[in-house]
């Protein structure tokens, strides 16, 4: 579990704590770093929080819930961050949003997030993955 901060980001977007959106604590969470605006002040296209799988799998769907309402996200998936391809509609995320999964077995599974909420910060407190 890391988060993805592809260029022209700095490559950083709170790795440290990526870990807390799969620890089944609802209290904890990963969250972006804060920008200015809801389209990351201009600077990038989004952000992601990728789940590494031990190997492939094709998931069916993923379900996210958040204590920042409002974002707009879509799981992509494939062989590595920088290959992932869409397999979802983009959704904007609620406190519980369920992503309905296509396409095949893959090792790395993004939640790629492509608009914040107000706010300019989005969390995502827990992730759970259907096979």
């Amino acid at each position: 579990m890391s988060a993805y901060d592809p260029p022209p980001g700095n490559g950083r977007e709170h790795d440290d704590t990526a870990r807390n959106a799969t620890d089944g604590n609802p209290s904890t969470y990963w969250e972006t770093e804060s920008y200015r605006s809801q389209s990351f002040g201009g600077l990038k296209p989004g952000v992601g929080l990728v789940l590494d799988a031990p190997s492939p799998v094709a998931l069916r769907s993923l379900t996210v819930t958040s204590s920042t309402p409002g974002f707009v996200a879509v799981v992509k998936a494939g062989s590595s961050p920088e290959t992932a391809q869409p397999v979802s509609s983009s959704q904007t995320v609620g406190s519980s949003t369920t992503f309905k999964l296509h396409g095949g077995p893959a090792s790395v599974y993004i939640l790629w997030i492509t608009q914040l909420p107000p706010g300019g910060v989005a969390r995502v407190n827990g992730v759970k993955a259907a096979s």
